[in-house]
């Protein structure tokens, strides 16, 4: 049996449009499978580099004679520090502590501003830890770097609240009035998001310095009266102005 050669050509055509169909429908399959893996928010791990600047840092020292405008280079030392993480509603993700070569002082320029001054501070010593196998999501982070406090409170910490009352309780003021101005206590918080996108991006944490505590007591002297057995304090918020 003779086959023609336009039926041929048709028959080729047919089966190269078919082949071609075939080929774009696993393109598809691919970059949609890929898009579904690499998509921002997705499940993952990655290492988060984190950038803990000192700055907003409030002087303890007379130093302007020697070029600070508002901290000397003590004043912005790290020695050590804690890392929380804490995800929404401020469930508790993890924590870390650092210290040593984890640690490690970076020459990058960071800007405070406004300074103390009113300007604009521009100084270059910061410090640079890496939280390790970091599930992808959006947090709240906190660190408190140079802590004074024994580092089982921080162990045990599993809570927001509770942190919060190690930073503000407890001896944590204490170094601000010894002298020792390399190891002065600093907080800071950020909330950021870490997935895919931003892995590459360092997240800078500014550190705020706690230099002083204040601690009010006071007595007031309120006038008295002894009437018919009871003690009368004229314009005391009690009933009637009696104390009894």
């Amino acid at each position: 049996m003779k086959v023609s050669t336009g039926k041929i050509h048709t028959i080729m055509k047919t089966k190269n449009i078919f082949l071609t169909a075939i080929s774009a429908l696993f393109i598809f399959a691919a970059c949609t499978e890929e898009k579904i893996i690499d998509a921002p928010g997705v499940s993952g791990k990655g290492d988060l580099v984190i950038e803990l600047s000192p700055s907003s840092v409030i002087t303890k020292a007379a130093a302007e004679d020697k070029g600070y405008v508002y901290a000397t280079e003590e004043e912005l030392n790290v020695e050590d520090c804690w890392i929380f993480v804490f995800g929404e509603n401020e469930k508790y993700i993890t924590s870390r502590y650092f210290s040593g070569d984890a640690l490690s002082e970076t020459e990058n320029e960071y800007v405070d501003t406004p300074a103390p001054n009113g300007g604009s501070q521009t100084y270059k010593k910061g410090y640079t830890i890496t939280l390790t196998g970091l599930d992808y999501g959006t947090y709240d982070f906190w660190v408190v770097a140079n802590p004074t406090e024994a580092n089982e409170a921080y162990k045990s910490c599993q809570s927001l609240d509770a942190l919060k009352e190690i930073i503000e309780g407890g001896d944590s003021y204490q170094t601000a009035f010894a002298e020792k101005a390399n190891q002065l206590v600093k907080v800071g918080n950020k909330s950021a998001t870490f997935n895919l996108t931003t892995v590459a991006s360092p997240i800078q944490i500014p550190l705020t310095q706690l230099a002083a505590r204040v601690e009010l007591k006071v007595w007031v002297d309120i006038p008295r009266q002894l009437k018919g057995g009871e003690y009368v304090y004229e314009g005391f918020p009690n009933a009637n102005g009696v104390l009894t």
